[in-house]
């Protein structure tokens, strides 16, 4: 007795059916969770405007905290459309080292006009991974540009580079300007997120007490 095997088309790519399946899949997935949060967003709005009668504060302020965080989650609903491709990315074999130290020559001119200076903690040996050496090159280059904008003039930026397991971390940090702002830096930094998830990675950023600001990108390391 044998077992019935699913029926296959004569020459049909295994990977490439999956790919337009999982496509198709993700599409559906984005279209039901968005129809479903933007309703439950708009009657969370019609009750904190009172449309139904006026809230206690407790009730309020618990009901704006929910609607805050469900904006979150419609925000990276809205990312499931940049699902990584073969289409979006171009992928390589590169060595992280020199990747982080061209992308912030440039920067590295523009802040010594301020005397600021760039210092540097990489590994000697060489960090080899798989990406988009383009869109991860400016994924540096905003990061540092935007830490030197942020920078007292004549202090100092560390750009420090290691491998922590099965990731990549970079981090770069400095003593920001007084006047500096997380949540603008985030705004400037919206672009470069977006490459960093596409890779699997992510951006955070981090202010203390002292004004140090200090911003980490987090990639998984992919061996070729």
């Amino acid at each position: 007795m044998t077992l019935l095997q699913p029926l296959r088309p004569t020459g049909t790519d295994d990977s490439s059916a999956l790919n337009r399946i999982q496509a198709m899949w993700l599409s559906n997935l984005n279209h039901d969770l968005r129809s479903s949060l933007l309703a439950t967003r708009g009657y969370m709005r019609m009750t904190l405007e009172g449309a139904d009668g006026a809230l206690t504060d407790p009730y309020r302020r618990y009901l704006a905290s929910a609607l805050e965080n469900l904006a979150h989650i419609v925000q990276l609903v809205e990312e499931l459309k940049d699902f990584p491709t073969h289409n979006s990315l171009d992928l390589d074999t590169l060595c992280v080292v020199d990747l982080v130290r061209e992308a912030t020559d440039g920067v590295r001119s523009a802040a010594m006009k301020r005397n600021i200076r760039f210092e540097y903690r990489v590994p000697d040996a060489p960090l080899i991974t798989v990406g988009d050496r383009a869109k991860l090159r400016e994924v540096v280059y905003e990061v540092s540009r935007t830490v030197v904008d942020f920078t007292v003039d004549a202090g100092a930026v560390e750009v420090h580079l290691r491998q922590e397991d099965k990731k990549i971390l970079l981090h770069v940090s400095a003593t920001s300007r007084p006047d500096a702002e997380d949540s603008t830096i985030l705004r400037d930094l919206s672009i470069a997120r977006g490459i960093c998830r596409l890779h699997g990675g992510t951006i955070d950023v981090r202010h203390t007490l002292k004004h140090s600001c200090e911003v980490i990108c987090e990639l998984p390391l992919v061996r070729p």
